[in-house]
């Protein structure tokens, strides 16, 4: 069991034992990772069966820092210490922001959930099957971003 406070930190150093870098993730690569680390780390004080540790891969347009970009994303939400407040949710959040195109402003936005390790099997081959996902899986991202932070 982790700390979810560490969970930031911890999902790196699993980048770093697989050889791998924030700054150079594919989105399949980062994908991959965090589907993993879902898989394979359970957090202290978050409930499976209560739905207080999900996953959420979401995508869309969005004015980025200065222009509109299409962001894909896939975070693992975390109610801590089962939580009823809006302070209790918590996100690690891996983010790849793709420059705006024709064939990406014709993406509608959306978002998949995934409640629990059991169904990741399914949930995988749903996300690939997106066209959203297949739009953007030969792209290189403008930025790539790992946050965790209290999203209620």
């Amino acid at each position: 069991m982790m700390n979810p406070e560490l969970a930031k930190t911890a999902f790196k150093e699993r980048l770093t034992e697989n050889d791998k870098s924030l700054s150079s993730l594919t989105l399949s690569e980062g994908f991959s990772a965090m589907i993993g680390f879902y898989r394979d780390v359970r957090m202290e004080g978050c409930s499976l069966e209560e739905d207080e540790d999900i996953i959420l891969f979401h995508w869309g347009e969005y004015n980025g820092d200065d222009e509109a970009c299409f962001e894909v994303a896939i975070a693992r939400q975390l109610i801590v210490d089962g939580g009823t407040d809006e302070e209790a949710i918590w996100q690690l959040t891996l983010s790849f922001e793709y420059a705006m195109s024709d064939t990406l402003a014709e993406q509608d936005s959306g978002q998949e959930w995934c409640y629990a390790p059991k169904d990741l099997a399914e949930y995988e081959k749903c996300i690939n099957a997106l066209d959203a996902y297949s739009a953007v899986t030969s792209l290189a991202p403008i930025k790539i971003e790992l946050l965790y932070e209290c999203v209620g």
